[in-house]
């Protein structure tokens, strides 16, 4: 066997004890699953160690106006509230036609030193 090869079997055999030693408890992660005890708090974080009930649905859900949703859409309370106020201030951006994903608009004068910081580059160069 050529030196080549060998090093070559070397790694494989390295990357194999690696993968091996790396996920061979790799439903350790599954296994400590928690049910969440307070689902209404608004801190409450989920994902997949930390679960919601199949059935659970938050009691303060509110239809926001069919303005902004093609069918029936529901937040809750605080989202609403804050989906609205960026509306209110046109900082919510609904597309060219109005029918696309809304997105939050980003204004330049929000980045004042980023400004700055440009206006004295094209000065200098």
């Amino acid at each position: 066997m050529s030196e080549e090869n060998f090093k070559k079997c070397v790694y494989i055999v390295l990357a194999l004890l690696i993968l091996v030693f790396y996920t061979k408890d790799i439903d350790f992660f599954y296994k400590k699953v928690k049910d969440i005890k307070n689902p209404d708090s608004l801190m409450v974080l989920v994902n997949k160690l930390n679960r919601l009930q199949s059935n659970y649905v938050p009691h303060d859900l509110e239809q926001i106006s069919l303005n902004y949703a093609t069918n029936n859409k529901f937040l809750r309370k605080e989202a609403k509230e804050n989906f609205e106020k960026l509306v209110a201030d046109n900082r919510i951006w609904f597309g060219e036609n109005g029918d696309n994903v809304p997105a939050v608009k980003k204004f330049i004068t929000k980045h004042q030193r980023l400004i700055r910081a440009l206006d004295q580059r094209r000065f200098i160069a």
